[in-house]
């Protein structure tokens, strides 16, 4: 049976169904079947999801580095319009392409060598992070019981 959940309104309610989609994952890889979802997406591109991606990504260090197309977090998302945001990002999530990603050379700690570094648009890292959100419990509860085998 595919399982099915309402979009969240709150952030409780997304920790809630984060720990709901874990659950529902893991009982049914224990039984032997493949956890199927419904609604994703609607979920994905809901509200809460967004902001709680935005403020994930707020939070890190690399948030004002810019991307391709020169946006950066405090100016082109925190100083934006709240609702023009939230729409941007739902718009971009119904028909996802991504953008290019800068790519910088960074020095290895201790090494003359240098890594790459891919550098995704803001409007790239806040779509990535809210699948991130969505999915990892459903993916976390399968390697779980692979970790244990």
């Amino acid at each position: 049976m595919v399982q099915q959940f309402d979009y969240p309104k709150s952030e409780s309610e997304l920790r809630n169904l984060q720990d709901n989609l874990y659950s529902v994952a893991k009982a049914k890889i224990q039984h032997g079947d493949i956890p199927n979802f419904k609604g994703l997406l609607e979920i994905i591109s809901s509200e809460v999801v967004i902001l709680t991606a935005i403020h994930k990504i707020k939070a890190n260090k690399g948030s004002q580095t810019p991307g391709t197309d020169q946006e950066i977090m405090r100016k082109n998302i925190l100083e934006q319009d709240y609702q023009k945001v939230i729409d941007r990002v739902q718009k971009a999530l119904q028909h996802y392409k991504p953008g290019l990603i800068r790519r910088k050379f960074i020095p290895k700690p201790e090494k003359q060598e240098k890594r790459p570094l891919g550098i995704p648009t803001i409007i790239d890292r806040i779509i990535q992070e809210c699948i991130k959100i969505v999915i990892e419990p459903i993916l976390e509860a399968q390697f779980f019981i692979q970790s244990i085998k």
